[in-house]
């Protein structure tokens, strides 16, 4: 069993990368500002719908991260788990699309990928951990 004390810096990490994520989409979103005569409307959208999922999946991150902690279901911590990782991707994703786009968020993208290896070498010791509880059923025939 994961004491709160090993629960902690996961969450703390989680917290890290959703704060650097919304200084980047601010940042990005300043930028977009400060330029708004220069820009085709693809690359306006691109950037809106990018910065809209990049928020959707930081809040995510937390947000499922802290319930599976709280909440005692296997079932529960472990769609969580899956939710988590599929955020921390997509996050990446669109990361690489923007710079690929050639938004300059080169710098960014490095120190929040150090941050996500960071958050790994945590999670994955976390997701090991989670185990049914003696009887535990699941309607869905999970366990």
């Amino acid at each position: 069993m994961i004491t709160s004390d090993t629960k902690k810096p996961l969450i703390k990490q989680a917290r890290i990368i959703h704060y650097q994520i919304h200084q980047m989409i601010n940042e990005l979103e300043y930028r977009s500002r400060q330029n708004e005569n220069s820009k085709s409307v693809y690359r306006k959208n691109l950037l809106e719908d990018s910065l809209h999922y990049m928020r959707k999946n930081a809040n995510v991150l937390l947000a499922k991260l802290t319930s599976a902690q709280q909440i005692d279901s296997y079932c529960y911590k472990m769609e969580s788990a899956w939710l988590v990782r599929k955020a921390i991707r997509e996050l990446k994703n669109d990361i690489k699309s923007l710079e690929l786009s050639g938004f300059a968020i080169e710098n960014q993208r490095k120190v929040l990928n150090l941050e996500i290896e960071q958050f790994k070498n945590l999670f994955a010791p976390w997701v090991k951990n989670i185990q049914p509880k003696t009887g535990e059923q699941d309607e869905w025939g999970f366990i």
